[in-house]
């Protein structure tokens, strides 16, 4: 209890400790002493068997306690798709519709959420190879690794038609939040190069990343805004939202975000919250996100962050559902949406 009350007070020691045992009691251990993985299982949608971004929202805890949890929620992805069970280019979604089934898609008839989940996979790595410095593992699926990686150049400037973890909002195009967790992606591919001497691939990789990051402020800020604040897809100025994958530029340490648009949206986000904490986007103003209002808040000025963060606590404690700790909520009365979905 100690590191989180000094990291952000006793709210934050709360949610963690509620968070933290919600995040382990999803995984399970298999295998033998040689041979380990950890399974997790996406609890209160559908039950799906390792989920991407599931793993990925759940990993700052594993990382916080053993970064070799990673790996071992990882190797099943890979040891998958690079058998050619998967039929696509882009990082599937999960690996089986029910929990513990883990045969994947050999029909292609998975979830997609392909800029998402290709991003999530790389950021994790390298997060993984910063924490562990097991740089053989970059070698050792360096192939696929690549794979997603040209899949991201392709969709992050403007991202087609697609879902992003948010599934429940839908489909929507240029998404701004989603391309940059694609542009990350692509920058942290080129650490990961670099980290093996691939040097070519490396500054290549950022040389795109910087191109795409230029042009993605350009296009992403409403600046005529009071205050000013990212969009949530493009050409599109009236519409915002959690912009948490801001958050990916300070884990890894890429400093490829000015620090101004962090200041930006910690003065945007108190002037659109509500009882229980700030909308996930304009798209539906009834329910947010505690993960990502947490993902917010790690990122935010000092202010913000004891926002978002006595919010969500605000939350927990003044709820009338008798529920575990979810993700999705009505920020405005503190019940759960008519959606049955509370991961």
């Amino acid at each position: 209890m100690i590191d989180p009350i000094a990291a952000a007070g006793q709210d934050y020691a709360t949610l963690t400790t509620q968070a933290a045992r919600q995040a382990f009691a999803a995984t399970q251990l298999f295998g033998a002493d040689d041979k380990l993985y950890l399974f997790l299982k996406e609890i209160s949608s559908n039950g799906n068997t390792q989920t991407v971004d599931v793993i990925y929202l759940a990993s700052s805890i594993f990382f916080y306690t053993n970064p070799e949890l990673i790996k071992l929620l990882l190797d099943p992805h890979f040891e998958n798709q690079e058998s050619g069970h998967y039929p696509h280019k882009r990082a599937v979604h999960d690996l089986g519709t029910h929990y513990p089934n883990a045969t994947c898609y050999p029909a292609e008839d998975d979830e997609p959420m392909p800029l998402e989940e290709c991003g999530n996979n790389i950021i994790m790595v390298l997060s993984y190879v910063q924490r562990s410095g097991n740089t053989d593992y970059i070698k050792q699926h360096y192939t696929i690794l690549q794979q997603w990686a040209e899949y991201l150049i392709e969709d992050s400037f403007n991202p087609a038609k697609q879902l992003s973890t948010d599934d429940v909002a839908g489909h929507l195009v240029n998404q701004f939040n989603l391309a940059l967790k694609g542009i990350i992606g692509i920058e942290a591919m080129s650490q990961l190069s670099s980290l093996i001497g691939e040097t070519f691939d490396a500054q290549n990789y950022m040389t795109i990343t910087h191109d795409y990051i230029a042009k993605w402020q350009t296009l992403g800020i409403n600046s005529e805004a009071s205050p000013p604040h990212a969009i949530l897809n493009h050409s599109n100025a009236s519409t915002w939202g959690l912009l948490y994958n801001l958050y990916n530029d300070k884990r890894l340490n890429l400093s490829l975000v000015p620090q101004e648009m962090y200041d930006m949206q910690s003065a945007f986000y108190p002037t659109v919250k509500k009882n229980y904490g700030v909308p996930l986007d304009t798209r539906n103003r009834y329910y947010t996100k505690s993960d990502w209002g947490l993902f917010c808040a790690a990122i935010a000025s000092e202010e913000a962050r004891g926002m978002f963060i006595s919010d969500l606590a605000r939350f927990v404690n003044e709820t009338p559902t008798s529920k575990p700790f979810t993700d999705l909520y009505q920020k405005s009365d503190a019940t759960f949406p008519p959606v049955d979905i509370q991961g």
